[in-house]
């Protein structure tokens, strides 16, 4: 969505540029904008940035058959692809979360149980020697 949105700002600021290079008005709108796609949020600003200028300089225009209500859509499905990422990295986080815990739950039953094991079966049995010869620690 990233690349979408950076492509057709860059797009449309060049036609912009070109198309009112003449109107000293509505040229100076768009003067200052550039398409900067290297972060997403860069590529937000530069957008959020072109989306101001058109709305002022030209709301009705149009760009290669792109509407600023069609452009505003792209930049609204960038904030929603990005929401729906972020809640994907939050929901892993947290069944790393969740997983490290029940981890460390096994763990502590392990290192339990063979502390009782331990003191259960004396090192002279046959129980005893096993668990102290087979169960790492």
């Amino acid at each position: 969505m990233q690349k979408t949105l950076h492509a057709k700002t860059k797009q449309i600021v060049g036609l912009a540029k070109l198309r009112f290079r003449k109107d000293a008005i509505k040229s100076q709108a768009f003067a200052g904008l550039r398409a900067v796609g290297t972060t997403v949020t860069l590529t937000r600003r530069s957008a959020d940035d072109l989306a101001a200028a058109w709305a002022k300089a030209d709301p009705s225009g149009s760009y290669e058959g792109t509407s600023l209500a069609d452009y505003n859509a792209l930049r609204t499905a960038l904030d929603t692809a990005q929401a729906s990422r972020e809640s994907a990295r939050t929901g892993v986080k947290q069944a790393k979360r969740s997983q490290q815990s029940v981890l460390k739950d096994i763990h502590d039953d392990l290192v339990a149980w063979y502390g009782t094991a331990t003191r259960v079966f004396d090192t002279n049995t046959e129980t005893g020697a096993l668990i102290r010869a087979k169960i790492p620690t």
